[in-house]
C-alpha cells in the first residue's frame, strides 16, 4: 500500500472512530508461505525455507481492505433488540480503481443487504456507513 493510501485510510479511519456503532476490522487478503527457516540474509529477509507450505489469508479475492458492522436497533414493535450489519469498505486512492472482483464483492454485500461501497476519503466512508438508516421498520422486507 503506497503512502497515499495509507494516508488516506488513516484519516478515514479517525472519521469513522467517532461512529459509535460502527466496527471494522483490516481484512488483508493475499498468499505467503510459512515453513523453517534455514537461512537469511542481513536484513532479516528470508532466503531459504524449508518445509514450507502457502497459506491464504483474508477473507476472499476481491473482499473489502475493512469489513465489519453496523448495529442497527429494531424497533420496539420488532422486539426492540439490535443487530448487526455486514460493512465492507474498499480503500482506494483518487486515482486507484477497485478490480472486478473488488465490485462483485461490494455488490453482492449489498445485494444480501449489507453496506459496501469504495472509498477515496473520510468523507466518502461517512456518507456510506450514515446513509443507511439505523432503524429498521416493517416494511423493510
Amino acid at each position: 500500500m503506497g503512502s497515499a493510501e495509507s494516508n488516506t485510510i488513516k484519516k478515514i479511519l479517525l472519521a469513522i472512530s467517532s461512529l459509535r456503532n460502527i466496527r471494522l476490522f483490516r481484512n488483508n487478503v493475499g498468499l505467503g508461505f510459512i515453513g523453517t527457516i534455514v537461512k537469511e540474509d542481513q536484513k532479516n529477509r528470508v532466503i531459504i525455507l524449508k518445509n514450507y507450505r502457502r497459506i491464504k489469508f483474508g477473507l476472499h479475492k476481491g473482499s473489502s481492505d475493512y469489513i465489519g458492522w453496523k448495529t442497527i436497533k429494531i424497533p420496539v414493535e420488532m422486539v426492540g433488540k439490535k443487530i448487526a450489519v455486514f460493512v465492507s469498505l474498499e480503500a482506494k486512492t483518487d486515482k486507484g480503481k477497485p478490480d472486478d472482483e473488488q465490485l462483485n464483492w461490494i455488490d453482492q454485500v449489498i445485494k444480501s443487504g449489507g453496506i459496501a461501497g469504495v472509498v477515496r476519503n473520510a468523507e466518502d466512508a461517512l456518507n456510506i456507513l450514515r446513509s443507511e438508516d439505523d432503524t429498521i421498520s416493517n416494511d423493510s422486507k
